[in-house]
């Protein structure tokens, strides 16, 4: 039929981000898309398609991201030489970072960022690249107005490419630690933690290099390492570098949306099969039910939603703003695998398959109607990658959802 044709995703959806945004591209390099540029994301490490990537909004509290030399770092028993190696982006804007020859002590570099309250419940990612240059192992501390009191760390070994467990003291928690290979020697270190009413007025972000696992050491005066990329920013999971000079600088959200469903779309009787990559490890204090697809008429109000929580994977349907019309948690979420869903839909009849086989029905189901929007990953975006998106305009079987999440 000569009606017949294929259409790609910039055909059927439009694409909107209202700033530029980053990504790690084919060739391995951290590139830069346009304003309203999707990105679709390559393994720093291995090169392979991670996916689509979709990122909330977030901001780089941290200044001077790329200029550890300037006086924004206060150095500490430590000294920096700026521009002296190519760095993640493919400029030569990467900082040596060198010990000096204090016996049996700290050798670090530390910024410090003023919050906007001493009662916040809010979690923080912080995150910094980093090549080794004589030494192979940093500390990643992050602390309060009076230190260690209140303070979250972990060590990071480039060497055997490894994150420690994280200490955490005092009001906070929700912490995780993460390290990420890169080419060229460098790697992405990221620790994240929970400042929890601590009464504190600032997060100090500190930089320690370490020897023998231990970050008071007898320095040599030459070793150390090299230094790119510092974020501090508001949210669970480090997200795509934003690059800071004498300000804070954002990046806006990724938002990806169908606004007219006509032919195509079947109220009455669908299925739709996800597959998603996230980075990050859930933490306590994100709460939301971070969304893959949302088909929804404009509001909360009738939809239906892939998703994913702290407790596992999950779908859910609203109608008539009865939350939860069908809801199932099928599986545990798993930080860094590629995870499958599919859910099918016909009145009275939901079925639901996940990664690992698990399956779920539900016999007493009132769709919702009006639907007019297929939007991907909102409004609660998932900060990481859509790599497959598919839609039946039928209710597929159970062995057919079945053998989609197998």
């Amino acid at each position: 039929m000569s009606s017949l044709r294929s259409l790609s995703l910039r055909d059927l959806m439009t694409f909107t981000r209202a700033s530029v945004g980053t990504y790690c591209n084919a060739e391995g390099v951290l590139a830069s898309a346009a304003i309203n540029a999707p990105r679709v994301e390559y393994d720093p490490a291995t090169l392979a398609v991670r996916g689509f990537l979709m990122e909330e909004a977030r901001t780089n509290y941290l200044l001077r991201s790329q200029e550890f030399d300037n006086a924004t770092w206060a150095k500490v028993r430590s000294s920096v030489t700026a521009n002296v190696a190519t760095a993640p982006d493919g400029t030569l804007t990467a900082d040596k970072f060198i010990e000096d020859t204090t016996v049996n002590d700290s050798h670090h570099c530390v910024q410090t960022y003023a919050k906007g309250s001493t009662t916040e419940s809010q979690a923080y990612t912080a995150s910094v690249w980093v090549k080794a240059f004589g030494r192979t192992q940093i500390r990643l501390h992050c602390q309060g107005t009076s230190g260690n009191a209140n303070s979250a760390y972990a060590f990071f070994d480039l060497s055997a490419v490894t994150a420690s467990a994280v200490t955490v003291v005092g009001a906070w928690d929700n912490t995780a630690a993460r390290i990420e290979a890169w080419p060229n020697g460098w790697y992405r270190c990221m620790l994240d933690f929970r400042v929890n009413n601590d009464g504190q007025t600032q997060v100090q972000v500190v930089v320690f290099l370490a020897s023998g696992g231990s970050s008071s050491y007898t320095g040599d005066g030459f070793r150390g390492v090299f230094l790119w990329g510092a974020q501090l920013e508001k949210g669970t999971g480090a997200t795509s570098y934003v690059a800071t000079t004498t300000a804070t600088a954002g990046r806006s959200a990724d938002d990806c949306v169908m606004t007219s469903l006509a032919p195509w779309f079947n109220e009455r009787a669908g299925s739709v099969y996800s597959e998603y990559l996230i980075p990050w490890t859930w933490l306590a204090s994100d709460t939301y039910a971070r969304r893959i697809v949302e088909i929804n008429d404009g509001t909360s109000n009738n939809r239906h939603m892939p998703a994913y929580v702290s407790n596992g994977l999950r779908y859910g349907s609203t109608t008539a703003s009865v939350v939860e019309q069908a809801s199932s948690s099928l599986g545990a979420f798993a930080a860094g695998a590629v995870q499958k869903q599919a859910y099918a839909w016909a009145e009275n009849d939901v079925s639901m398959a996940a990664s690992g086989g698990q399956t779920a029905t539900d016999t007493d189901v009132t769709l919702p109607t009006g639907l007019t929007s297929f939007r991907l990953g909102a409004p609660y975006i998932p900060n990481g990658y859509i790599r497959r998106v598919r839609f039946w305009p039928r209710r597929l079987s159970n062995t057919e959802l079945a053998a989609l999440v197998a």
